[in-house]
C-alpha cells in the first residue's frame, strides 16, 4: 500500500535535515531501490550538493561520494529522466520565441481570410506585442491542461457554454456575445496552433508525456520526496503529483505551514500560510479518495532545537506573519544587531549601502566574500546594477540567475567541435569554438620572454577576435583558407595575429579528400585557467 506523509513548519525550522533523516533511513532498508528527490528548477543544484553531503555524513561514508539510485529533480528534469529515450519526447523543443512567431503567422492568416473574426482585437492585433501575450495565454491554457476542444463554441460541455450560463444567471447576459467572440478568436488560434507544431513539442506537451509515463511504469520500489514547493501546483503538476502519490511505494512532502490543517478551515487569504495550507487539503483530499494510500501523522516540526536560524530571524518570521494579517506580533522582538533595516530611495542607493556593508565586515577580518548572499524576491529589476556596482565597490560576484544550457560555454564547445570537422573548418565554426574560450594554445616562448602573456590575459582572445575581422574582410573561410596558395598564414595575417600562437605553414598543394588535410590551426594542449 502506498503512503503518504507530510513535513510541516514555518520556514525558520530546518525541514531539510528531516527529510534526509527519513530518506537515509529508507535508503539503509532498502539500497536497491530508486529514490526521487523533487524540488523546484531554481534550487536543483545546491539541493543535490546539500542531499549528497547529508547522506555521506549519515551513512558515514568517506572520500568521494556519489549516489546512482538517489536522484534530485526538478518536474521538467523528471521528464527527461523517464523519458528521455522515447521518440517524441526527442522531438525539438519549441522555445517561447519559436511559439510566438508561429502566433503571429496565424494571427496573418486569420486577417488575411477571416478578417471579420478578429474584429474584437481589430486595434490590439496592430500593435507591437499582441502576439506574445496571446501566446503565454496559449501556454497558461496548456499549462492548465485545456485543449482546444474544451474551447469550442460548439460544445454543449465545453468551457465557453458552462461560461456563458453562468453569466446568464448572474444577470450578465449583455456580455455574453462580447465573452463569445473573444473565446471564439481564442479557440480558433489555439487549433491552428496546435496543428501547426507537431513537429516539435512544446513544455506542457512534455508534462503530459510524463504524466503517461508515470501512469504506466511501475513504480512500486520508488520513493518520492518533494521539498521546497512554497505555492500550488499548476495543474498538469498537480497531475503528476497525484501519480506519484498513488503509484510510488511511499510520498514525503515537507510544506511550509504554520500547524496541521486537518479537519481546520483554511487562514484567510491575507494570512502568509493561505497558499501552503490549501495545497495541503488538496493533496490530503486526493489521498482520501483513492483507494490503496494510507495518509500516516504529519510531523509537525515546533521545537526550538529544530530551528536553523536565529532568533534575530525568527522575530523577523513572526513580525513577516503578523504584518500579512495586517497586525502586530504576538511579541516584539528583543533589540538586536543582528538585523536591520534601511529605506533607500532608488535600486541603485540600496545596491550601493549593501556593497558598502559587506566591505566593511570584510575589512574587519572576520568574514569573506563567499559568506554573504544578497536575496531579492525578484531578480529582474536588480539585473543590470549588480556587477557594474559590485565591481565598482571591488567585490566579486556570482549572479545565480537560470540560464539556458544550450548557450553555456560548455555546451557551444561540444557542438562547435563536431562541426569543425563535419563542416571542413568552416570559419564561423572555428571562431564559435575558440570564443568559448576552453580551447587555448600553450603560451609562445616569444611571448613569455617579453612579458606580454603575463601582463595581458586576454591575449589569445584579442587574436582571435582580430583574426576573424581579417577573415570577414577578405572572405577567409573554410577551403580557401587551406588553397590560397603558398604562403605563410603568419606572415599573411601578421597584424591580426600578432599576440597569438604559432601557426603552422601552409602548403600550396590543392586538397583532394580529408584525409591529407593540412593542419589549419594550432595544437591545443590545455583549457583556459578558471573555465568551466
Amino acid at each position: 500500500m502506498a503512503t503518504l506523509q507530510f513535513v510541516l513548519g514555518s520556514a525558520s525550522f530546518d525541514h531539510q535535515q528531516v527529510m534526509l533523516d527519513r530518506l537515509a533511513a529508507q535508503y539503509q532498508q532498502a539500497p536497491n531501490d530508486t529514490y526521487l528527490y523533487l524540488v523546484p528548477n531554481h534550487v536543483k543544484f545546491t539541493t543535490e550538493v546539500a542531499v549528497l553531503k547529508g547522506l555521506k555524513k549519515r551513512l558515514k561514508q568517506t572520500g568521494n561520494y556519489a549516489q546512482a539510485n538517489v536522484a534530485v529533480l526538478s518536474f521538467s528534469r523528471l521528464g527527461w529522466f523517464l523519458c528521455k529515450d522515447d521518440p517524441d519526447y526527442q522531438k525539438p523543443l519549441l522555445s517561447n520565441v519559436g511559439m510566438a512567431m508561429v502566433v503571429a503567422k496565424i494571427i496573418r492568416e486569420l486577417k488575411a481570410e477571416s478578417p471579420d473574426l478578429l474584429k474584437m482585437f481589430r486595434g490590439e492585433s496592430e500593435r507591437q506585442g499582441f502576439a506574445t501575450a496571446v501566446t503565454k495565454q496559449l501556454v497558461e491554457l496548456q499549462n492548465a491542461n485545456i485543449q482546444p476542444a474544451d474551447l469550442a463554441p460548439d460544445q454543449e460541455t465545453g468551457i465557453i457554454k458552462r461560461a456563458l450560463a453562468s453569466q446568464a444567471g448572474g444577470g450578465r447576459a449583455s456580455q455574453s456575445t462580447v465573452f463569445t467572440d473573444k473565446m471564439t478568436v481564442l479557440y480558433e488560434i489555439y487549433r491552428r496552433f496546435e496543428a501547426a507544431v507537431t513537429t516539435h513539442v512544446t513544455a506542457p506537451d512534455r508534462s503530459a508525456m510524463l504524466l503517461n509515463h508515470l501512469e504506466a511504469a511501475d513504480l512500486s520500489t520508488t520513493h518520492v520526496y518533494l521539498d521546497r514547493f512554497a505555492g500550488e501546483f499548476s495543474a498538469q503538476e498537480q497531475l503528476i503529483v497525484d501519480a506519484l502519490i498513488q503509484r510510488a511505494a511511499d510520498t514525503t512532502v515537507s510544506l511550509i505551514l504554520d500547524r496541521d490543517y486537518r479537519g481546520r478551515e483554511l487562514p484567510s487569504q491575507n494570512n502568509l500560510y493561505y497558499r501552503s495550507a490549501k495545497q495541503y487539503q488538496d493533496l490530503l483530499n486526493l489521498a482520501t479518495q483513492q483507494v490503496g494510500v494510507d495518509v500516516l501523522d504529519p510531523i509537525v516540526l515546533n521545537q526550538p532545537n529544530q530551528r536553523r536560524v536565529s532568533d534575530a530571524l525568527v522575530g523577523v518570521e513572526e513580525w513577516m506573519e503578523a504584518d500579512a494579517r495586517f497586525a502586530l506580533p504576538d511579541r516584539l522582538p528583543a533589540p538586536t544587531d543582528q538585523v536591520g533595516f534601511f529605506t533607500a530611495p532608488t535600486r541603485v542607493a540600496e545596491l550601493n549601502r549593501v556593497a558598502t556593508k559587506i566591505r566593511q565586515l570584510v575589512a574587519t577580518g572576520q568574514y569573506r566574500y563567499r559568506d554573504f548572499l544578497v536575496v531579492t524576491r525578484h531578480l529582474d529589476g536588480y539585473q543590470t546594477m549588480l556587477e557594474p556596482i559590485f565591481s565598482r565597490h571591488q567585490i566579486p560576484v556570482f549572479n545565480d540567475n537560470q540560464r539556458p544550457m544550450a548557450t553555456s560555454p560548455l555546451a557551444t564547445f561540444t557542438a562547435a567541435l563536431f562541426k569543425v570537422l563535419k563542416d571542413y573548418y568552416q570559419e564561423a565554426d572555428v571562431m564559435e569554438l575558440l570564443k568559448t574560450g576552453l580551447l587555448v594554445p600553450e603560451t609562445p616562448e616569444e611571448l613569455q620572454q617579453e612579458g606580454r602573456a603575463k601582463r595581458n590575459p586576454n591575449t589569445f582572445m584579442t587574436a582571435v577576435y582580430r583574426t576573424e575581422n581579417y577573415c570577414l574582410k577578405f572572405g577567409k573561410g573554410g577551403g580557401r583558407g587551406l588553397t590560397s596558395g603558398r604562403g605563410d598564414w603568419k606572415e599573411n595575417n601578421q597584424k591580426a595575429m600578432r599576440s597569438s600562437a604559432k601557426t603552422p605553414r601552409l602548403t600550396g598543394s590543392k586538397i583532394t579528400s580529408k584525409t591529407n588535410w593540412p593542419r589549419p590551426w594550432p595544437t591545443y594542449k590545455r583549457p583556459l585557467p578558471g573555465g568551466s
